[in-house]
């Protein structure tokens, strides 16, 4: 699935001495700048929010992560905002982040508090320290944003990441250091109404985000998810086990495992994958045979066009022809 980032989410990144082109470049993202909105695939935005990991600051991580220079181009934060207090916020965001990034918001409740938990949705990738702690610092924000109160505070927060002095200050408490990723918040805090509630807003807002939310699957198979990546790895030449296993953040051990278990292994997929390419290159470009066979990684020809003919039972000639 594709998820869309606006122009002003471009811009709102460059005003953050970000260079948005050098990003996609070092995260192996097409530049397609020029549409009205950049297209990200789900491992586009892992990769995109490496990089991000790899080159921001704190402070710029702590500004990326305030609900004020977000909302105003993100429906789901808006509608996050727009909630009668923080326990209605929150349960708008764990809902609507999907729409966002493809983040899992797990929510625990408890008589006295509220325990948040953060994954990349479907796969075994662990997220990094920069996607982490911005959900973590937008949900802060979020709170202390609607209900103007600078004061509010988890009763805790931890990760497996260094916070930072400039952060914990920013949080109002020492990070704890956790293999599990969890903010906590008192129930209290959660309570509290928000100056920014706007129920006519919400009624406008509410049924085209359920209608996009509901356009999405949430029921892909890992499988699914592979041929998605061999659909791009494939072409670039990165399509070995050991390079796509990595973009999964998994061994190929377990990669091959999961594959397993859904009846299909790696070297099938490639070569289902190398199939539906080669008859879209075939039939829907004027490529020549040996750019095409090129584009599957092979160096000669003859060997695309036995491959072909054992995917297809169909000769090359044959498939152009029609």
């Amino acid at each position: 699935m594709k998820l869309m980032i606006s122009k002003q989410f471009q811009e709102f990144i460059r005003s953050l001495g970000l260079p948005i082109e050098d990003l996609l470049k070092r995260a192996d993202i097409p530049n397609s700048l020029w549409k009205d909105h950049l297209e990200l695939s789900d491992t586009d935005y892992f990769r995109l929010f490496q990089e991000l990991d790899r080159i921001t600051t704190d402070q710029q991580l702590l500004a990326f992560s305030q609900i004020e220079h977000l909302h105003s181009f993100m429906p789901p934060f808006y509608a996050a905002l727009a909630s009668k207090n923080g326990e209605e916020a929150i349960e708008r965001f764990s809902t609507y982040k999907r729409l966002v990034g493809p983040v899992k918001v797990e929510l625990e409740k408890y008589s006295n508090h509220l325990a948040i938990h953060f994954s990349f949705l479907g796969k075994e990738n662990e997220l990094p320290r920069f996607a982490i702690l911005n959900e973590q610092l937008l949900l802060i924000s979020l709170l202390r944003t609607g209900t103007k109160d600078s004061t509010i505070k988890p009763i805790s927060i931890e990760s497996p990441f260094v916070y930072g002095a400039e952060l914990e200050k920013y949080i109002g408490l020492p990070a704890t250091y956790n293999k599990r990723n969890q903010l906590i918040f008192a129930v209290a805090d959660l309570t509290e109404t928000f100056f920014t509630q706007n129920n006519p807003m919400l009624e406008y807002l509410e049924p085209e985000l359920k209608r996009r939310l509901n356009s999405f699957s949430t029921t892909e198979t890992f499988t699914e998810w592979l041929q998605k990546e061999l659909f791009s790895a494939i072409p670039s030449g990165q399509c070995s086990l050991k390079a796509v296993s990595q973009t999964f953040g998994m061994s190929a051990r377990n990669l091959q495992r999961k594959l397993a278990a859904e009846q299909t292994t790696f070297h099938e997929q490639v070569q289902l994958t190398k199939k539906i390419l080669a008859e879209r290159y075939l039939q829907e470009t004027s490529l020549p045979t040996i750019d095409v066979a090129y584009l599957l990684g092979y160096t000669e020809t003859s060997s695309f066009a036995r491959a072909f003919k054992s995917w297809t039972g169909k000769t090359i000639s044959e498939v152009k022809s029609n």
